[in-house]
């Protein structure tokens, strides 16, 4: 692991923090430290990794002051939602295993999260003018919008799933003509550095593309900020995200707030759409 001494959005180093944990299941999945709870001096309790939690002064990112490096996240998520996954998880978590059953293939989910960007881009983005579409961390693909015009469906995945009818999975991002539309949904709050993912991306633009970011408002309601993190260790708001795509030379388009009924519970949403700013 390595110890984050700046926002990994903005570079500031005007961070407040406060002490904090990571899960114990992660701690296990991670570390190998025991599964569930142990007794000691009296008690149970479920062995962890402390960490503090950040909050940039400058763009109001929150993270976790312990970024995981590759081979550590390559752990974490090695048969994510998996059988073996799933049960050691519900270990933690006993109502795990039905969010993972929902999760990425409820109906009800795909189509209203479909529904919900149809909506956001009306009025801000020609549709028509959309051809093709990659989903970069798109589990199967099962998110991207049925545009009449669109002639070209990929997702690119680092788990084992298989992409539903008419999306061709690419592997090898190099290999991909850019596209017109580059969707990123619910990946850079699980990302330790998330401006590589950003990175990653933009030779998959041309002048005329469009990038669709979706990611949680894990914020909502926490008070002055998170200090327990699990799969999430990237809290967003509106200020923080733009901040993120501009320190990369992308121009906001449309940026705000959702909530979207996914069948089993309503999602909290932050929706930014986004040109690049670097073509002459």
């Amino acid at each position: 692991m390595k110890i984050a001494t700046h926002c990994p959005v903005c570079a500031s180093r005007r961070l407040n923090k406060k002490i904090g944990f990571v899960d114990p299941f992660i701690a296990q999945r991670d570390f190998d430290y025991p599964i569930a709870q142990v007794q000691y001096g009296g008690g149970d309790f479920a062995p962890t990794i402390f960490t503090n939690s950040m909050q940039c002064q400058d763009c109001q990112f929150v993270f976790s002051q312990l970024r995981f490096e590759d081979e550590e996240m390559a752990r974490i998520y090695r048969g994510y939602r998996g059988e073996e996954y799933t049960r050691v998880r519900s270990l933690y978590e006993p109502a795990y295993a039905e969010v993972a059953k929902n999760t990425g293939s409820n109906p009800v989910e795909t189509q209203n999260r479909m529904a919900a960007l149809k909506h956001f881009l009306h009025g801000v983005a020609d549709v028509s003018s959309i051809t093709s579409i990659l989903d970069h961390g798109g589990d199967r693909g099962q998110n991207i919008p049925d545009f009449p015009s669109v002639q070209k469906k990929y997702v690119y995945e680092v788990s084992s799933a298989i992409p539903v009818d008419g999306v061709q999975r690419v592997s090898d991002l190099s290999t991909l003509e850019p596209v017109d539309l580059l969707m990123n949904t619910n990946v850079l709050e699980h990302i330790p550095y998330p401006g590589n993912i950003i990175e990653e991306m933009k030779p998959l633009l041309h002048k005329d593309s469009l990038l669709f970011i979706d990611v949680p408002d894990d914020l909502t309601g926490r008070e002055p900020y998170p200090y327990h993190f699990h799969e999430h260790i990237n809290f967003f708001n509106l200020r923080s995200i733009q901040a993120l795509l501009r320190t990369h030379g992308f121009h906001i388009v449309k940026a705000e707030y959702v909530q979207c009924d996914i069948g089993w519970h309503v999602a909290q949403c932050i929706f930014v759409l986004a040109r690049p700013g670097w073509f002459a």
